[in-house]
């Protein structure tokens, strides 16, 4: 727990300025509801891309609202589908009202999340050292790219994968009311889960779980996870007016016949010579496929391994919202890796040993990949606009109330290609140093976005026109920000031009540059025409170059 709580703190320093709600992706797309804009809350990205963020960003919502009483359902994408998944945000409602907050933390919402995979965590590892096996292929799991990636960015899958251990356990065991608690939990996480208590039922009832209860009593207890789902269903239906059976409910993206969309995925990765994808995809299915026969003809024996079944086979049948979008993988395989481990209890299969490590070195690869571009839909062009004030923004007016949704930019044509990019940038700021403001224990890693003032001339004989968006011809200002050394780039931007700049024309702006503390770093600044007249900081000779001191 303290392992994962440090590696938030670094997380959130690193590439959020220490903000807690910065790893939730928070877009101007869907705007912020009002209790949560009342209380600072701020989009961390824009919509000029269009970017419109990611997951996190609606379970953080419904925090703060879980009965979805106030203005919550207005920022959803969509609003049964997601209320659904009401498990995570209700735990943190609760705690961040114990701990006397009045608008839910959130950095208490990742705290629960991390608290859920660390008890998971240790559930998995006492269990697997009770039955003999070294617990270090609990890492597998913990170290697998699903697991890290979703608790980064505030997604609910690796904390359901926590809950799923005990409940799996549980159902080993027998303990009865563990896995009443942690079933009734899980399938108010994610909605497919229920297939597990559904088939847990099915065997209670049979008689192939007994509990160590009369017939009635178990069979009447183990309809608790179920009632749950559907009393939350009818109360949603009714509350937002929205049919259960609604598509809304359960979009057909994310499910489809078994293996079409894997196979579908596989070859455009391949034809587009994504090998990284191919390699991830083949191994995922590989993996899905191999637990799913081990657990099969072990089921007789284990009874606990037939109740995966189900859930294992749904797997099978992941659509293209999993499939042709490469993080979608990783938070899928993290429940079927989990069973992989539990089968190394009742067998010792070569197979199912090189699957688990191979999950493991994927990653571990991943999660370097991550560390190099800290955070893929992070776009420091975009904290750039958000965190400048309406009246320094270039697109002011469209920021005045975060409460609504963003209004997105109008699509503007791109520009014709230019015959020449003639800049000349001024540096129009007089320190020689520059100092961050934060001081505390997390300061070794700390990124922060301080404004620099600039000039920038049009030396040229043609007009610059502005272009909020991205696209071959969109002229942009460049930054890119190197070490000492010029080894690598810690940040690379590219910021709008506000209005068209004539020929002779000059245009002063802020750029913000995420600097880290007590360093050396050189800055590179130019114009560039997407996709024309691109820049290089280490070939370019025009634009202007800068050493900049941190201390």
């Amino acid at each position: 727990m303290t392992t994962l709580q440090v590696c938030l703190a670094i997380w959130t320093h690193c590439c959020f300025e220490g903000r807690y709600d910065g790893p939730f992706l928070i877009s101007s797309h869907f705007g912020v509801p009002s209790a949560l804009a009342d209380a600072g809350i701020r989009p961390t990205i824009t919509d000029q891309y269009p970017q419109v963020g990611w997951d996190g960003q609606f379970y953080f919502f419904m925090a703060n609202d879980p009965l979805g009483l106030a203005d919550t359902a207005e920022h959803l994408d969509t609003i049964t589908y997601r209320y659904q998944r009401i498990g995570i945000p209700a735990l943190a409602w609760g705690i961040s009202r114990i701990t006397g907050h009045s608008v839910t933390s959130a950095f208490w919402y990742l705290t629960v999340q991390n608290i859920l995979v660390a008890a998971g965590f240790g559930v998995l590892v006492g269990y697997l050292s009770a039955c003999g096996i070294s617990a270090g292929w609990a890492m597998t799991w913990l170290g697998a790219g699903g697991t890290w990636y979703t608790l980064a960015y505030g997604l609910p899958d690796a904390a359901a994968d926590g809950v799923f251990i005990i409940a799996f356990w549980a159902v080993i065991t027998g303990r009865l009311w563990g896995y009443l608690l942690a079933s009734t939990l899980l399938v108010l996480i994610r909605e497919g889960y229920v297939l597990f208590p559904f088939a847990v039922f099915l065997a209670t009832v049979w008689g192939k779980l007994d509990w160590s209860r009369s017939w009635w009593t178990r069979s009447l207890l183990t309809t608790i996870p179920g009632i749950a789902v559907i009393a939350w269903a009818v109360y949603l239906s009714v509350h937002f007016g929205i049919a259960v059976t609604s598509p809304e409910r359960n979009p057909s993206i994310t499910t489809g016949l078994p293996g079409v969309e894997f196979w579908k995925s596989l070859r455009h990765a391949w034809e587009i010579c994504d090998r990284q994808g191919v390699v991830y995809r083949l191994i995922s299915m590989a993996s899905l496929i191999t637990i799913l026969v081990i657990a099969a003809r072990h089921c007789r024996r284990h009874l606990a391994f037939a109740v995966v079944l189900p859930y294992l086979l749904l797997m099978l049948c992941l659509g293209p919202v999993v499939w042709q979008h490469h993080q979608g993988y990783f938070k899928a395989m993290g429940t079927v890796l989990i069973v992989g481990i539990l089968l190394l209890t009742i067998t010792p299969n070569r197979i199912l040993k090189g699957i688990l490590v191979l999950n493991l070195l994927i990653g571990i690869d991943w999660n370097l990949i991550q560390a190099i571009i800290p955070a893929p839909f992070f776009s420091p062009n975009s904290v750039i606009l958000t965190d400048m004030p309406p009246s320094e923004h270039p697109f002011g007016s469209s920021l005045n109330d975060i409460r609504g949704k963003f209004t997105p930019f109008p699509d503007v044509p791109n520009q014709s290609p230019l015959r020449s990019m003639t800049d000349e940038i001024e540096w129009m700021d007089a320190r020689e140093t520059v100092a961050t403001e934060y001081q505390g224990i997390w300061r070794y890693w700390h990124r922060e976005l301080v404004p620099f003032p600039i000039r920038i001339h049009n030396r040229g004989t043609e007009a610059w026109s502005a272009n909020p968006r991205l696209g071959t011809g969109a002229v942009h200002l460049v930054a890119e920000l190197l070490p000492a050394d010029r080894s690598r780039t810690l940040m690379q931007q590219r910021v709008p031009l506000p209005r068209s700049i004539e020929p002779g024309e000059s245009l002063d702006l802020l750029v913000w540059i995420r600097l880290g503390n007590r360093q050396i770093a050189h800055l590179h600044l130019a114009m560039e025409q997407v996709g024309v007249h691109p820049f290089n900081p280490h070939t370019s000779t025009r634009g202007l170059h800068r050493v900049i001191r941190i201390r």
